[in-house]
């Protein structure tokens, strides 16, 4: 149950920083490339706190078995695609515009793949818990 709050309120912080910082961004940013990785950055990051919000006010009803074991995947998992979905919001694999205007096609669909994964790694962690419990 420790686990749980702990989790639930560090990812309520985090959720209120982002749109804080969100609500700044005129005095952050000058131009409009920076503005554009700047809200796909926060957009990615405020996805991964909605998931995981969600995901702890799911698990709050289950033991601490099924915690345990999604928690084994997530803290590994939460952390991962965060630093590569920062790394590709900020653009460093591709250049601006390039050929046809395709460079940055690879975004979205490495994005989904990887939200994908965690909630069906989530989902299995989670069955694996009720299983084992």
């Amino acid at each position: 149950m420790k686990l749980q709050r702990t989790l639930f309120v560090a990812t309520l912080v985090i959720l209120l920083v982002f749109i804080a910082e969100y609500l700044s961004l005129d005095s952050f940013c000058i131009s409009s490339s920076c503005n554009n990785a700047y809200d796909s950055i926060l957009l990615g990051w405020f996805l991964m706190s909605a998931m995981t919000i969600a995901m702890t006010l799911l698990l709050l009803r289950f033991q601490a078995k099924v915690v345990d074991a999604w928690w084994k995947f997530a803290r590994i998992a939460i952390p991962l695609i965060l630093i590569i979905s920062t790394i590709i919001n900020l653009g460093f694999h591709h250049n601006p515009g390039g050929f046809m205007n395709m460079d940055d096609m690879f975004d979205i669909p490495a994005h989904i793949l990887m939200y994908t994964i965690f909630v069906v790694g989530s989902v299995v962690q989670i069955v694996r818990g009720l299983r084992s419990s």
